[in-house]
């Protein structure tokens, strides 16, 4: 099974290295931390291909505001899903799931949840890419046969002559 890896960007260290800690030594997950939205953008460079998802706080120092982080987010990798926390949201993160945001959670962070959340992304991308690859094996199945198709015609067409 693939190692599930996240990115995570907190500016807060005490709560970005808690929940960094906890999400590897009891989710297993590889987690690479960034304290702000600037390194956070530096480091997907880099490790785009392998992320799960990105784990981010909303309120962020202002580098990067989040709300300007998530959009950035969305627009130049819109294929990793985004999930934000917050202890600052009183109408329920719907302003972070309109902004595309995957979730939105609340402080403090059930941790079981997220993990839950991050499994089931996981998941859903294992089978994506399975499906992926049974449409790529059928189409190359198709232009096979499709070449044998002609092939036979083109065989017969010349002993007719």
């Amino acid at each position: 099974m693939e190692r599930i890896r996240v990115l995570l960007v907190d500016d807060d260290r005490g709560a970005r290295e808690g929940l960094g800690r906890y999400l590897r030594l009891a989710a297993g997950f590889a987690v690479e931390e960034c304290p702000n939205g600037q390194t956070a953008l530096r480091v997907l460079r880099s490790v785009q291909h392998d992320l799960t998802a990105i784990l981010m706080d909303y309120v962020l120092s202002p580098d990067v505001p989040g709300d300007v982080l998530l959009s950035e987010l969305r627009r130049q990798y819109p294929r990793i899903p985004v999930i934000v926390y917050t202890g600052l949201d009183p109408q329920g993160g719907a302003w972070a799931i309109e902004k595309g945001a995957y979730r939105c959670m609340r402080r403090p962070i059930d941790r079981t949840r997220m993990v839950a959340i991050i499994r089931n992304i996981a998941e859903q991308n294992k089978t994506y890419r399975q499906m992926a690859q049974d449409m790529h094996l059928t189409v190359v199945s198709l232009i096979i046969s499709v070449r044998r198709t002609n092939s036979t015609r083109i065989f017969t067409q010349h002993l007719r002559v």
